[in-house]
């Protein structure tokens, strides 16, 4: 799963204990409704049509292209008390629907897509950016509520006049990993089909051989799904994992988590599911975000980033205390609900009865 898809579901979790949910989405495969869930078709993407919409409409690539027409009878079918946008792009069809002002939407946003495609190598991606970020406002202001995960977004939100939400999520408590015990491994989690995590990868492979510079049997384990962006042969001490059927076993022998990325968003999820496990983890200021102040993460940039991750292969102890502090930090978030409190206040509870 995407982080994105993973935020979503914890969130649906939460709404799930005081409100019945129902789904529609875009699907590659089978479509019609089926337990709950009403799948419509996502059509391919054609260059040149997608283009032309987007310039009669006025609108971004991105937002044009989520704005499916087989999603407006969904919509207008769907008898409810509100809706939730999970990506502001997929508000775009609502908007034009007859259910606009009738019932609340609720927009969520997972990462800005104009902070993904300002990262973005594909030609022409940075021309597409201020016209994202218009699109992204433009929705936020005509959405009931906005909600974020990110506290620096909801900043940026609140300076353009528009009240954000910001959810704090936590993910369960698990079986603690036993770090202690672990060799000098870390690991490298993420989708690299994904352009973000791919780029995230790469600076994990370009940095390894300083990080493990003069450690014996230092690993790095790549995890997930493998882009084309992944490079044949790898440095000693690296090995491609893709993806693995059980991650919390793999999470199990390692020292830490690394995330050496310029765009937070999914990465989020991988920090909170180590945090589930009491695995430490060495971020960027972009990964971490403010999760420094929801977990007491502390972000690592530049030779920061490298000298620790030296220190926890090299230091076991050292590993193990922060593994522990940060699944005490976790557990403590957890056991107060403060996830489900907030997505309670950002969907208005008091209003609601079906979601």
């Amino acid at each position: 799963r995407g982080g994105d898809v993973a935020m979503y579901e914890l969130m649906r979790e939460a709404v799930e204990v005081w409100a019945e949910v129902g789904v529609i989405c875009l699907s590659d495969g089978a479509t019609g409704r089926d337990d709950g869930v009403v799948r419509v078709v996502k059509p391919p993407v054609a260059p040149s049509r997608l283009l032309a919409r987007a310039i009669r409409r006025g609108r971004s690539l991105v937002h044009t292209r989520f704005d499916v027409d087989g999603l407006l009878p969904a919509i207008e079918a769907e008898e409810t008390d509100g809706f939730v946008a999970v990506h502001s792009y997929m508000a775009e069809t609502f908007l034009r629907s007859s259910r606009t002002g009738s019932v609340p939407l609720h927009v969520s946003r997972e990462v800005s897509e104009a902070k993904v495609w300002a990262e973005s190598a594909r030609p022409g991606a940075r021309l597409e950016v201020p016209r994202i970020e218009r699109d992204e406002l433009r929705v936020a202001r005509a959405a009931t509520s906005v909600a974020t995960y990110d506290a620096s977004d909801a900043e940026q939100l609140a300076a353009r006049g528009v009240t954000a939400h910001r959810i704090p999520v936590v993910m369960t408590p698990t079986r603690q990993a036993r770090v202690a015990e672990s060799g000098p491994r870390l690991i490298f989690l993420g989708d690299r089909r994904w352009p973000p995590n791919a780029a995230a990868a790469l600076q994990a492979v370009r940095l390894w051989p300083r990080i493990s510079e003069g450690i014996d049997g230092a690993e790095l384990l790549l995890v997930g799904h493998v882009g084309e962006s992944t490079p044949d042969e790898l440095p000693p001490g690296v090995r491609n994992l893709g993806f693995v059927e059980h991650l919390g076993a793999v999470m199990g022998t390692a020292r830490g988590l690394l995330a050496p990325v310029d765009v937070g968003g999914g990465v989020r999820v991988k920090i909170l599911d180590a945090a589930s496990h009491g695995l430490p983890v060495v971020g960027t200021t972009a990964a971490v975000g403010d999760l420094t102040e929801q977990l007491g993460l502390e972000p690592y940039d530049g030779e920061a980033f490298v000298e620790r991750c030296r220190a926890l292969l090299l230091d076991a102890d050292l590993a193990a205390e922060a593994g522990d502090a940060l699944y005490r930090r976790n557990a403590m978030q957890w056991d107060r609900r403060v996830t489900q409190h907030a997505v309670e206040r950002w969907l208005g509870r008091e209003e609601a009865g079906h979601a």
